[in-house]
C-alpha cells in the first residue's frame, strides 16, 4: 500500500543522505574491517568513504558500476575480494 510505499522511501532517504554511526563509536573498531560499496549504490560513494576514513583498520572496495545488490547478481568478483581480505587479515 501507499503508506509502506512512503515508509520505504523514507528509510532509502535516511540511507542515502545521512550515515547514523559517529566517528567517535567508528574510530574504536580495531578489527580488520572490509567495506565493500558500488558506485551506484544506494548508498553514496561519498558516506562509504566517510566510514572507510573513520574505521582505522578498514578497507574500502568501490566496485565500478556496482549497485547495492550486485553481490547477488555478479557474486565472483565480490567472493574473490573477501577471500583476499580473510587471507591477509
Amino acid at each position: 500500500d501507499s503508506s509502506t510505499s512512503r515508509g520505504l522511501g523514507d528509510v532509502y532517504k535516511r540511507q542515502l543522505h545521512s550515515p547514523r554511526l559517529s566517528a567517535r563509536k567508528l574510530q574504536t573498531i580495531s578489527v580488520p574491517v572490509l567495506l565493500i560499496a558500488g558506485t551506484r549504490d544506494l548508498i553514496k560513494p561519498s558516506h562509504s568513504r566517510w566510514l572507510a576514513r573513520q574505521i582505522p583498520t578498514s578497507q574500502l572496495l568501490l566496485m565500478t558500476g556496482g549497485r547495492h545488490t550486485s553481490i547477488f547478481r555478479t557474486p565472483a568478483p565480490y567472493l574473490r575480494a573477501i577471500l583476499a581480505f580473510l587471507r591477509r587479515s
